[in-house]
């Protein structure tokens, strides 16, 4: 029976073809990495403090303490989430009572906030959580972007192999890039944030989709002894488009699960040219 390298050699040496079509392969996992930690910006939750409406009639002095402070880290500042009531503080203003001095604030009813918040622009400018006020009684939402996302990761994993054994490697792996491509393109027009998370459920599913089949077919552009390299060099790849340091250690074990055994797949080393040519044609 002839082994798994004898059965591939139809598709060349590690020639200028076959280094191009690897190397494109790899670049295009780059921007999987920027996908998958654009969440931590996204959903970045700025300094926040309630709203004052501009039209509310108060003294610059009750205007500078409408929101009560608390304790954070040992030292107080302003509450993210309720206000002094509105109503109350414009008639002390109105009668020219000073905060503090005329009036004890920590006496006075509190409110949510009715009219917003006001976010701090130090660092973001806009995130999803400023653009939805996804903020106290919502702040679980911010979180659930990112699991939500994983869970289309978790369903591109279970259905892109099924894919590309049916319709070929190749075919899902361009589909797969257009789906990321174009659904993060999408979300900046999303007009809610029920509409930003299913796209990025399917964003999800395409990023981890166009990964494995690009992964794959890098791997069956090989020779001997060239497997452990083409693996470090194909995620040291996605590392650096994290930015992220890395030390990866690629035993023999690791190798050998990751290896696409597509012999084995096809029932034997007779049926395995057939279904590599259904994997990658080359033509060096």
């Amino acid at each position: 029976m002839r082994d798994y390298d004898e059965v591939t050699a139809f598709l060349g040496e590690w020639g200028p073809f076959q280094r191009l079509i690897f190397f494109l392969l790899s670049a295009s996992i780059i921007p999987n990495g920027f996908t998958g930690l654009s969440s931590v910006f996204l959903i970045a939750t700025p300094e926040h403090r309630c709203r004052v409406p501009d039209a509310a009639n108060l003294s610059s002095a009750w205007r500078n303490h409408t929101v009560p402070l608390r304790l954070r880290d040992g030292r107080e500042v302003p509450h993210s989430c309720r206000r002094y009531r509105l109503a109350t503080i414009a008639n002390f203003s109105a009668l020219g009572l000073e905060p503090g001095r005329d009036v004890d604030l920590g006496q006075l009813e509190q409110e949510s906030c009715l009219d917003g918040w006001e976010f701090s622009q130090d660092v973001y400018l806009s995130t999803i959580v400023t653009e939805w006020n996804l903020v106290c009684e919502d702040d679980w939402k911010a979180p659930l972007t990112i699991s939500l996302f994983f869970v289309g990761v978790l369903l591109g994993s279970f259905i892109s192999g099924q894919l590309s054994d049916r319709f070929g490697r190749k075919n899902v792996l361009f589909v797969t890039m257009g789906m990321q491509t174009g659904f993060s393109f999408l979300q900046i027009f999303s007009k809610n944030f029920e509409m930003f998370v299913v796209l990025f459920v399917l964003v999800g599913m395409g990023q981890i989709s166009n990964y494995v089949a690009a992964f794959v077919l890098g791997m069956a552009i090989r020779l001997e002894d060239r497997n452990s390299w083409q693996v470090s060099s194909y995620n040291i790849l996605y590392v650096r488009s994290v930015h992220i340091l890395c030390i990866w250690l690629h035993g023999a074990a690791t190798v050998c699960l990751l290896h696409p055994r597509l012999a084995d797949a096809a029932g034997g080393a007779d049926d395995a040219g057939g279904a590599m040519r259904g994997t990658l044609v080359v033509h060096p």
